[in-house]
């Protein structure tokens, strides 16, 4: 990691199953090395500006699965991280972080894992500084703003699942529409779904390596880890292809 070019490096972080390394990669009391705390160092500092967004994002789960209280330096590892991404790279991440078709969200890391309210504080600073910036961008219709326009309207997407992706079939407490099937997704709604993250400006066809901007709301609690989302985690994969 440390000697590799920064294409090589991208391409290790994006093919190794780097929360597991981080597992087992330990900081012996015993020994001077730190071996963990010095690999996260190696990623999250010292060779961060050649990370691509979708590695810094793998950076940020691998820190998430192994816990942030495993090492008292991995919150300032994430504020780092997502401090030294800026404007439309800084929306990317948050998207992939979101993305992953797991619970490790963005809002888990920051009001659940993050414990420290300062360094909380100052992420959330720091998003907000950025979403002025990229606003004054559009305000002025910059070459910059235009340019991402065309490629999407540059919207946050909320849904509810029952009823609105899929019938409920009139199952209480999920919802009491019986045109369809229970489960049945609506017709149209994907495309529509579409439509609107891609925008009137925004190319007729979805691009391979576009992440859409559709976040999913639900009001079934929370129980332990994904037992209560994996389900439709898997359904929206499935969706997906």
């Amino acid at each position: 990691f440390a000697e590799c070019d920064a294409r090589a490096l991208n391409y290790l972080i994006n093919h190794v199953k780097l929360g597991l390394l981080f597992y087992k990669i330990k900081d012996h009391r015993n020994f001077a090395s730190q071996h963990r705390t010095e690999l996260i160092q190696l990623l999250a500092v010292d060779r961060l500006p050649v990370l691509t967004i979708m590695s810094r994002v793998i950076v940020l789960h691998a820190m998430q699965l192994m816990k942030l209280r495993a090492n008292p330096r991995a919150e300032y590892w994430v504020r780092n991280i997502i401090q030294s991404t800026h404007q439309d790279d800084l929306s990317e991440l948050k998207t992939l972080t979101d993305a992953k078709g797991d619970y490790f969200c963005m809002k888990k890391l920051l009001f659940d894992d993050i414990k420290s309210q300062t360094i909380r504080h100052d992420i959330l600073n720091h998003i907000r500084r950025e979403a002025a910036v990229q606003q004054a961008h559009i305000q002025m219709a910059t070459k910059k703003a235009k340019k991402r326009l065309q490629h999407s309207s540059w919207r946050k997407i909320l849904s509810d699942v029952d009823d609105t992706l899929s019938c409920s079939g009139g199952s209480y407490p999920a919802g009491i529409d019986k045109r369809y099937g229970k489960k049945v997704v609506y017709p149209g709604v994907l495309a529509f779904y579409r439509e609107l993250d891609l925008g009137t400006q925004g190319p007729e066809e979805w691009p391979d390596s576009r992440v859409g901007n559709l976040v999913f709301l639900s009001a079934r609690p929370h129980v332990y880890k994904d037992v209560s989302e994996k389900i439709n985690f898997a359904k929206f994969e499935k969706l997906r292809m």
